[in-house]
């Protein structure tokens, strides 16, 4: 699935193509790892896996950003831990 995310292609069923693409990298061809519908339940899951239970049972047209707040802030959070931010002003 990490690789599945990293790999330039729309669209889960791109990424379950197989044989040569049109550019010079053959299609990934992820259906050999994981079954298609194992896939598909998984995108379905995984943006509540760290949303606040409040979520869980609202109807899809009245989510909003807000399921993913925990998560960005989490990764924020990390990014700023790993990445540390120096500014130098040089003057002439």
């Amino acid at each position: 699935m990490i690789a599945a995310v990293t790999e330039a292609k729309t669209g889960v069923n791109n990424l379950r193509k197989d044989g040569q693409g049109k550019g010079q990298h053959a299609h990934p061809n992820f259906g050999r790892c994981v079954p298609k519908n194992y896939f598909n339940a998984f995108l379905a899951a995984a943006p509540f896996a760290f949303a606040n239970k409040k979520w869980w049972y609202v109807d899809k047209r009245d989510r909003d950003w807000e399921i993913f707040q925990l998560c960005l802030d989490s990764f924020n959070e990390k990014r700023h831990k790993l990445f540390k931010v120096v500014l130098i002003m040089l003057d002439e």
